[in-house]
């Protein structure tokens, strides 16, 4: 139930006295990692602390891809793998956003996950072999897709930071295995 659905309740809550709320809402608060995360950044921290904050993340995108290396090394990793990672890597980010709102931030950390996979495992790109490697190829492109629309919607000054990684992106897309998938999302060759 929500407190919404329940004017009665939320008036009542309203009127108890401040230092009950106050530790009922401290309670509540205690309950949620993202929340309190929130606030600490947005209470606590300031621009340099964001900075920070960017390198810790990709630090912690880092350490899948290093683990995702050291099982290429020994052969046993397949496309459903590194889908699994990639999203796994991506959802370290989804949870930087939900506590900054960091949006140059998200599109350097997101065009970072889609280098790092070119480079490292190129390979897996190259050519439709499965169903697994099928829906490999689809997630790249609609990561490229998410990056292109946040890439599009800030100011153009911000742009020309990422412009020359993103064209690279696209070139390697255009002449890889994504390209049907990029063609189909109709993904430009170049920004």
């Amino acid at each position: 139930m929500r407190i919404n659905d329940d004017p009665e309740l939320k008036e009542a809550i309203l009127g108890l006295p401040p230092k009950e709320k106050d530790k009922m809402l401290l309670r509540v608060i205690s309950k949620d990692a993202i929340l309190i995360n929130q606030l600490h950044y947005r209470l606590l921290e300031d621009e340099t602390d964001l900075h920070d904050r960017q390198q810790e993340v990709r630090a912690k995108i880092e350490r899948p891809l290093e683990l995702i290396d050291a099982q290429i090394v020994r052969r046993k990793y397949a496309a459903q793998n590194l889908l699994s990672d990639l999203k796994s890597a991506s959802g370290i980010v989804n949870e930087h956003v939900r506590i900054t709102n960091d949006k140059t931030g998200e599109i350097d950390l997101r065009l970072y996950i889609l280098e790092q996979s070119i480079t490292r495992y190129g390979k897996q790109f190259m050519a439709i072999a499965d169903y697994f490697n099928e829906r490999l190829l689809t997630y790249q492109a609609m990561r490229l897709r998410t990056i292109l629309e946040k890439y599009h919607s800030i100011h153009e000054d911000l742009q020309f930071d990422f412009k020359e990684r993103l064209n690279e992106v696209l070139h390697f897309a255009f002449h890889s295995a994504i390209k049907a998938d990029a063609v189909a999302l109709k993904l430009p060759r170049e920004v």
